[in-house]
C-alpha cells in the first residue's frame, strides 16, 4: 500500500472513531469540564427543604460533582478512626485487596484476613493491603498456613500445604478466586454480584422471606455491625442506596519514591510503570463507578482527579464502550475484554434482572412480555457465544482505564528528561487523553464529596500522622453508592418503581435486623 493510501485509510479510521465518539458524547447532557483549572464548587450541607431542592436541581439533576464544606452529622464518623475502630466494629474475616504492580484496583486475587489482623498489619507498616468492597458470594478456595504473611510469592507457597482447618479459620489468610475481575473493582460496584432480590421475594407467599443478606449487601462488612447507628439514607439526598462501604489502607504522606521510574519501558503496555503514582501516596487507578457516590474521609486525605463522562472516549477503558446514558451510566460490549458484562439501564439496574422482575407481573401486557423475553433470549445467546472464550483470569474491570497513574500525574515526575520521554510515548499511545480536561480536589476529613455516576476518577490516598498520635499512616473513609435518578424532579426521582420496590425489601430487612439487635 502506498504512503498516500495508508494516510487515507488512517484518516478514514480516525474519522470513524471521532464520529463514534461524538455519538457517545451526544447522549450525555450533564455537566462537562471544558477547561483545566476549574475548581469544584464547595457548598454547605443542604438542610432546609429549599436548600435540598436547590442542591438536587443544581448538582444531582445536572450530574455535577461538588465538595461539601462539612460532614453530615447523622453519625459520629470519628468513631471510625484507627484508634477507635476495634472498640466499634466486630472482628470478622474480610476480603482484602493486595497491592499489585505498585497500586490497587487490579483483577488479581483478593486475600482473606481477620479484620483485627488486617488493622494490626497496617499499624505495623504494611502499605500493601487495602480494605474495599466485600462480595459475599465468592468462596475461599485456597488457604495459607497460620501466620502466613502476604508478601509476594505467598500464593505459590499455598500449594501442597496442609494445616488444621479450625486453626486456619481462626487466624489464617486466604486467597480468593482467580477470576477476580468479577470481584475486584476499587471504588466500584460489581453488578455481576447483585442478587435477584425480586425473584427471591416472590418465593414466599407473603412476598417476604429471610432477606438478611440484603442488610450485608447494603452495609458492606464490617459496617454491618453499625446498622442501627449509620443511616441507610442521608437526609439531604434520598436516592436509593446500593452499598455503604468502608475503605482502609495505609500510605506515607511525605514519601515520594520515584525509583520505579527507572523501569520505564516504551514497549510495555503500562510503560513499565505499573500502578505506581509519582508524588507519594497510593493510587486506585483511573476508573469510573456505576452509581452516584457520597465520599466521606475520616482519616488521612484523598486527591481526586476527575474527568466528566463525556470524556469516556478519551479514557481508553479496558472494556469497549457501547453506550453512554444521559445519567452517566456507561455500558460496555460483552466480548473477550468484558465477557461477563451485564447491560445496565439508565438508572443502573441490570437489564436482565429488570426483565425477570417484570415477567413476574401477572398483569404485564403481551407487548411488554415479548420485549422482556427478547432481552433474556438475547442475553442467553451472548453468554453462549462467549462460553468458549479463553481464560479471562486477572482481567481488570472494564470500567478501568489502561492509562497508568503516572501518566495521569506527569507533573509529579521530578526528572525532566524522564517526564518528557514518558509524555512523548504516552501521546502516541493515548493521544485523546491529552485533550481531556480535569478537575482536581484534595478531600480532607471534615469534608465530603458528591460524585455522580460515570465520572472518571483517579484517587490517590495519603495517610497523615498527627503530632499527638502514635498510629501509623492509616487512611480511612466511608462511602455511599446511590442509584442515579431518571425522573423529572426530586418528588419523582425514578421513572418507574423498580428501585423503590427493591428498597422496600431492604427497609423491611433492616427493620427486622434492627429489632433483633435491641
Amino acid at each position: 500500500m502506498s504512503k498516500r493510501a495508508t494516510i487515507a485509510v488512517e484518516s478514514n479510521e480516525l474519522k470513524k472513531l471521532k464520529d463514534a465518539n461524538s455519538l457517545l458524547d451526544s447522549n450525555y447532557n450533564g455537566f462537562k469540564v471544558l477547561e483545566d483549572g476549574i475548581e469544584l464548587d464547595t457548598i454547605p450541607i443542604p438542610k432546609t427543604p429549599t436548600e435540598i431542592r436547590q442542591f438536587y436541581n443544581e448538582y444531582v439533576k445536572k450530574r455535577k460533582p461538588c465538595r461539601f464544606s462539612e460532614r453530615v452529622d447523622s453519625f459520629d464518623w470519628d468513631l471510625l478512626k484507627p484508634e477507635n475502630i476495634k472498640n466499634l466494629l466486630h472482628n470478622t474475616t474480610l476480603q482484602i485487596e493486595k497491592k499489585t504492580d505498585g497500586g490497587f484496583g487490579s483483577g488479581s486475587k483478593r486475600l482473606a484476613m481477620d479484620f483485627y489482623d488486617f488493622l494490626d498489619s497496617l499499624a505495623a507498616g504494611n502499605y500493601d493491603l487495602y480494605l474495599t468492597t466485600q462480595y459475599a458470594e465468592h468462596e475461599v478456595i485456597d488457604k495459607c498456613p497460620k501466620n502466613q504473611n502476604t508478601d509476594e510469592g505467598s500464593e505459590e507457597e499455598i500449594e501442597g500445604e496442609e494445616e488444621d482447618d479450625d486453626e486456619e479459620e481462626e487466624t489464617g489468610v486466604y486467597a480468593f478466586p482467580d477470576n477476580a475481575s468479577d470481584v475486584s473493582s476499587t471504588d466500584s460496584i460489581n453488578f455481576n454480584d447483585l442478587h435477584d432480590d425480586f425473584e427471591e421475594m416472590e418465593e414466599e407467599d407473603d412476598g417476604f422471606e429471610d432477606l438478611s443478606y440484603l442488610v450485608k449487601e447494603l452495609y458492606q462488612p464490617p459496617l454491618d455491625t453499625l446498622i442501627s447507628s449509620i443511616p441507610e439514607q442521608l437526609p439531604f439526598l434520598k436516592l436509593i442506596p446500593q452499598q455503604i462501604n468502608l475503605w482502609i489502607g495505609a500510605a506515607k504522606e511525605q514519601e515520594d519514591n520515584q525509583a520505579f521510574l527507572k523501569d520505564f519501558d516504551p514497549d510495555d503496555k503500562k510503560l513499565g510503570l505499573g500502578r505506581n503514582v509519582p508524588g507519594g501516596g497510593s493510587s486506585s487507578g483511573l476508573h469510573h463507578d456505576h452509581a452516584d457516590n457520597i465520599y466521606i474521609p475520616i482519616k488521612g486525605h484523598k486527591r481526586f482527579t476527575l474527568f466528566a463522562p463525556s470524556d469516556v472516549s478519551k479514557m481508553y477503558t479496558v472494556g469497549d464502550v457501547d453506550e453512554l446514558y444521559d445519567t452517566g451510566i456507561i455500558n460496555y460490549k460483552r466480548n473477550e475484554k468484558s465477557p461477563q458484562w451485564n447491560k445496565l439501564r439508565r438508572d443502573g439496574a441490570i437489564e436482565t434482572l429488570y426483565a425477570e422482575h417484570r415477567l413476574e407481573d401477572p398483569n404485564i401486557s403481551e407487548e411488554e412480555r415479548k420485549i422482556m423475553e427478547n432481552i433474556l433470549n438475547d442475553d442467553n445467546a451472548n453468554q453462549k457465544d462467549l462460553s468458549s472464550s479463553e481464560n479471562v483470569n486477572h482481567l481488570d474491570p472494564p470500567s478501568f482505564s489502561t492509562i497508568p497513574p503516572t501518566v495521569v500525574h506527569l507533573d509529579k515526575v521530578v526528572d525532566e528528561v524522564t517526564r518528557k520521554n514518558i509524555e512523548k510515548v504516552s501521546r502516541k499511545k493515548w493521544p485523546e487523553f491529552f485533550n481531556a480536561h480535569r478537575i482536581t480536589v484534595d478531600l480532607k476529613p471534615g469534608e465530603m464529596l458528591y460524585l455522580p455516576t460515570g465520572w472518571f476518577h483517579e484517587v490517590t490516598s495519603f495517610g497523615f500522622r498527627e503530632p499527638s498520635e502514635d498510629s501509623s499512616d492509616i487512611h480511612v473513609a466511608v462511602n455511599y453508592w446511590l442509584m442515579p435518578p431518571t425522573g423529572d424532579s426530586i418528588e419523582s426521582m425514578y421513572s418507574d418503581n423498580y428501585w423503590q420496590t427493591y428498597f422496600q425489601s431492604v427497609s423491611n430487612a433492616l427493620k427486622e435486623a434492627r429489632r433483633g439487635a435491641h
